[in-house]
Order: structure tokens, then sequence, then C-alpha cells
């Protein structure tokens, strides 16, 4: 008898997301999102974040991270947005696997 079983990696879900504005002229904008996997299986997870102007609703900065997400883990991960000037953002995180 074969049995075949699928293996399954994380399901990625972005729960919060919170932008912090520079404190500086230099400094960049920080954003730091709750990433939650809802399965029990671990994998590879891609993280893209934007930064986008609510005047023109185009992307200003964007930035990856790649991590690690191990069955029903929650992690914080932190994204930087160097060189964006200041404005009024509106932010967008999507979490997948596989990356």
């Amino acid at each position: 008898m074969l049995c075949l079983c699928a293996c399954a990696g994380p399901r990625p879900q972005v729960v919060t997301q919170h932008l912090e504005a520079p404190r500086t002229a230099e400094a960049p904008y920080v954003l730091t999102a709750t990433i939650r996997n809802n399965r029990g299986g671990d994998g590879q997870v891609e993280a893209v974040a934007r930064l986008v102007s609510k005047a023109t609703r185009e992307t200003v900065a964007q930035s990856t991270q790649d991590f690690e997400l191990r069955g029903y883990e929650s992690l914080q991960v932190v994204f930087r947005f160097e060189g964006a000037p200041v404005g009024d953002y509106a932010v967008t995180v999507e979490a997948r696997y596989p990356p």
C-alpha cells in the first residue's frame, strides 16, 4: 500500500502593522508588522511591504524580508524605508509562501 502525504507549509497572515514616521530628516520610516502562521507547517516566507502615497496612490518605497516561519508561530518583522521623503503614506504588507 502506498500512502502519499502532502507536506503543507505555512499559511502566513499579516495581523498587525504599525508605521513610525522618521524622527529626523535623515531617519527612515519604520514599519513593524506581525505575521502569524495559521497552519502547523514550517517554511520560508517572503513578506513585501510598500509605502504608498495617499495623494497619488503610487508606491514610494518597497522593502522585502525573507524568514523562516514555524507552525502556528507569530513573528514581528521590521521594514525600513530609507530615503523616503516626508509625506502622508499608507502601507501594504503581503506575506506569501512559497516565496
